[in-house]
C-alpha cells in the first residue's frame, strides 16, 4: 500500500512539474517575441491611391517554442497618422527561431491627407505598426494577457 501510494505521488509531482515547465517556458516564449518591420516598398502611385508592401519579422530569441498566437488587428501609420491595419493568423514559433509575414496596405489619398502623399510621393516617411498579441498558453486552454508591440520604419 504504502509504494503504490509513494508511486502515485511521484507521478503526480513529475506530472505537475512538467505542466509546470510547459506554462512557464510558453509565457516566456510568447511575452518575448520580437516584432520588426524589415522592408516596406512603394508598389504603386496613382492620382487617388498608392499601395504599400510591408514586410514584418517576428522572432522568438528563447529557448522554448511559443504557444499558438496571433493579431487580431495591429494599425499602420505613416507619419503619425492613421492609414489602415493588418493581421496575423493563428501561428507558432519554434525556439530561437523567426516567421515573417507581408501586408499591403492601399492608401487612399482623400483619407490620409495631403502630408502623408506628399511624403509618399517624395519617398521619405517613417512607417510604424502597433498591435496586441494574443495568445493561450497550457495547450491553448488559458489565454494570458495581451502583449502590446510596436514596431517603426524609416523609409527613405
Amino acid at each position: 500500500m504504502r509504494v503504490s501510494a509513494l508511486i502515485l505521488a511521484v507521478i503526480v509531482i513529475v506530472g505537475l512539474g512538467f505542466l509546470g515547465y510547459v506554462v512557464y517556458g510558453e509565457y516566456v516564449a510568447a511575452r518575448n517575441v520580437e516584432v520588426e518591420i524589415v522592408d516596406v516598398s512603394i508598389e504603386q502611385v496613382g492620382l487617388a491611391s498608392s499601395v504599400l508592401s510591408i514586410k514584418l519579422k517576428f522572432a522568438n530569441p528563447t529557448g522554448y517554442e511559443t504557444p499558438v498566437f496571433w493579431v487580431d488587428s495591429y494599425s499602420i501609420y505613416v507619419n503619425g497618422k492613421y492609414v489602415g491595419s493588418g493581421s496575423l493568423p493563428q501561428t507558432r514559433i519554434p525556439a530561437s527561431s523567426t516567421i515573417y509575414a507581408t501586408t499591403k496596405v492601399t492608401l487612399e489619398h482623400a483619407r490620409v491627407g495631403e502630408g502623408v502623399v506628399s511624403a509618399i510621393r517624395a519617398g521619405k516617411f517613417t512607417l510604424t505598426i502597433e498591435g496586441v498579441i494574443e495568445a493561450k498558453i497550457l495547450f491553448g486552454i488559458i489565454p494570458i494577457p495581451g502583449i502590446p508591440f510596436s514596431a517603426t520604419y524609416t523609409y527613405g
